[in-house]
């Protein structure tokens, strides 16, 4: 089960079906990366609350990035991911990627009680949650 953070406006795509692919990419290994699989619970916050939960389908987790996989990445998913030219030339540094396919999306205001995030992006709950 994970918790993730998007802004509201991606919230919006995420819930009417536009936005079908999230991507985390960063210059250090961190979650998700190698701990989000096919099946596991989305809980999506946007706003400082749960708006959506979802399942993720595929998952692709890329190692070893270069600016120019990374452009190569986004050639190849950003009609899924919607991050438009900025998102994409900020994250050019990035070794890590991982895109998760969004499935079984539904609208809900409810969802795991948590620690603050702490600027967090994503957290990994057990399972027992």
């Amino acid at each position: 089960m994970h918790v993730l953070v998007v802004s509201p406006a991606y919230a919006e795509l995420i819930v009417a079906g536009v936005k079908t692919l999230e991507s985390r990419l960063s210059r250090t290994r961190r979650e998700p990366f190698g701990r989000v699989k096919p099946g596991d619970v989305l809980h999506i916050r946007a706003g400082g609350r749960y708006v959506a939960v979802a399942r993720a389908g595929r998952v692709e987790c890329e190692e070893g990035l270069t600016p120019a996989l990374v452009r190569e990445l986004r050639d190849r998913v950003e009609a899924r991911v919607l991050g438009g030219r900025d998102y994409w030339s900020e994250r050019l540094a990035a070794r890590y990627a991982t895109i998760v396919e969004l499935t079984c999306v539904r609208a809900c205001a409810r969802g795991p009680s948590i620690a603050p995030l702490s600027g967090a992006g994503w957290r990994v709950l057990s399972a027992s949650r």
